[in-house]
């Protein structure tokens, strides 16, 4: 495997992940990073954005520099869970000479990845990019440690939302399993992604949902910035909610039009199974899986609805 002699060459590695982080990049990111320092290597992990509040809880969280300015000389540059360079952020548009001077591993699970590097691990089968880490760490002979089972896990278990999505396979099961024999505390993890919520949390789910509209087999509602300013709630605490949409019925596929500052809007699907939700946000420059994609839009909230909407019929009417 090229990614992984890569990998075992370089003496200083940099671990980039995207913009709008989740659980997946987060748990990916310090999984590798406490994998490398046991490898002996130096290594930075940057982020384009913030690390989210609800995922301080990851150990090793601290050491993830955020927004940086200018990135130091490297030997490799790690990507992970990214479909395609932009979506770095300014990691990638403000150090484009280094992406271009040194070799670039990508590894990644979206089906829509069209990342150009000098190594792509892309496997569309695997839950989690975390899933990914655990079989390069075994490739290369890396011992996994109760810290780095316990962010690779927290991975899994986010991107799968507990085991349940439909991308969620016996091998998903399995790497779990052998992160919880490796120290990873499950119960603890859950407790910490899905029930410490802060009220202003609540309150924004709330009023986004007495807001629900469904019509011809979609579901959506939007949240509004001057909703998240009257509830108290960050932007990220939107996270989650699009996947309580897709919990209705009558729908085969649920959408989540959040306003973004800057005149954008931000769109996040999930479909029941029967449309590919992937290929719609494909043709509007996003990305994902089939079942869950998202892509932004520089337009109103009124206009994104109305664009959107009408793609979402056009794709069931074809599926």
């Amino acid at each position: 495997m090229e990614a992984k002699q890569l990998i075992l060459k370089a003496r200083h590695v940099t671990v980039a992940g995207h913009i709008s982080p989740d659980g997946d990049v987060i748990g990916s990111m310090l999984g590798l990073g406490f994998a490398l320092a046991s490898m002996g290597k130096e290594y930075v992990l940057v982020l384009p954005d913030n690390v989210p509040a609800s995922l301080k809880f990851v150990p090793g969280v601290e050491q993830i520099v955020e927004k940086p300015k200018k990135l130091a000389a490297t030997d490799l540059i790690v990507a992970l869970d990214t479909s395609d360079p932009k979506r770095l952020g300014s990691v990638y548009h403000d150090n484009l000479d280094l992406f271009q001077s040194v070799p670039v591993v990508n590894i990644d699970h979206h089906i829509t990845n069209n990342f150009v590097a000098t190594s792509v691990i892309l496997d569309s089968s695997a839950a989690a990019t975390a899933e990914q880490i655990v079989d390069l760490l075994h490739e290369m002979s890396v011992p996994i440690d109760p810290t780095t089972a316990l962010c690779l896990l927290v991975g899994i278990v986010s991107d799968t939302q507990c085991f349940r999505t439909a991308n969620t396979t016996s091998r998903t099961l399995e790497i779990a399993v052998s992160l919880i024999e490796r120290g990873a505390p499950l119960s603890w993890i859950v407790d910490c992604l899905y029930k410490a919520l802060p009220v202003s949390k609540l309150s924004l789910w709330g009023n986004a949902l007495s807001d629900i509209r469904l019509s011809g087999g979609i579901v959506w509602t939007c949240i509004t910035q001057e909703a998240l300013h009257r509830c108290n709630a960050s932007g990220e605490e939107t996270e989650g909610l699009v996947d309580v949409l897709a919990g209705v019925k009558e729908a085969e596929v649920a959408a989540l039009f959040k306003e973004v500052p800057g005149g954008s809007v931000k769109v996040s699907l999930r479909s029941s199974g029967k449309a590919d939700v992937a290929r719609l946000a494909s043709d509007f420059k996003g990305g994902g899986h089939p079942r869950a994609a998202g892509f932004s839009l520089e337009c109103s909230l009124d206009e994104a609805q109305e664009l959107v909407i009408r793609s979402v019929n056009r794709l069931l009417a074809e599926s």
